[in-house]
């Protein structure tokens, strides 16, 4: 492995902790404040505010980058040496690989965030995001593993 693959490495590495992290300390939030300290989203579509949207925007998309960016590290290594046998600036190449691939899952959490919102709307969620129609559950769960099938 050479320099340049260290650097990408070790980017990717550390963008995954820190993704981790922060999702660590929303853990520790929830598990060690109070009820009341504690701010959920609205559970009607009239009361999101932009500030709600963009918070959930973020919970899911740091979501993403913390699950998905780790099994990335190997195809984003890989086509950086393809990119390097050609002599074909790898690291450039490979920055804007990288960053296509995040905004795929960006594009993605978009539209959770959307589905977040609308199942607020229908009143599918209550205030502690438990969804309150086992047939939406069981269809997501489904949706879900045929998609990972």
């Amino acid at each position: 492995m050479d320099k340049p693959q260290i650097k990408l490495l070790v980017t990717l590495i550390l963008a995954s902790v820190c993704a981790w992290v922060f999702l660590f300390f929303q853990h520790w939030q929830m598990t060690s404040q109070s009820m009341l300290e504690l701010e959920f989203t609205p559970t009607k579509l009239a009361t999101w505010t932009t500030i709600d949207f963009s918070l959930a925007l973020l919970m899911w998309t740091v979501m993403m980058a913390a699950m998905m960016l780790p099994s990335a590290i190997p195809m984003a290594l890989t086509f950086a040496h393809l990119c390097q046998k050609q002599n074909d600036a790898p690291y450039y190449r490979t920055t804007f690989f990288v960053l296509a691939y995040l905004c795929v899952w960006f594009l993605f959490s978009i539209l959770l965030t959307i589905l977040q919102w609308k199942m607020h709307q229908l009143a599918w969620l209550a205030a502690m995001q438990e969804n309150q129609q086992p047939l939406s559950a069981s269809a997501i769960l489904i949706v879900a593993g045929v998609y990972q099938f």
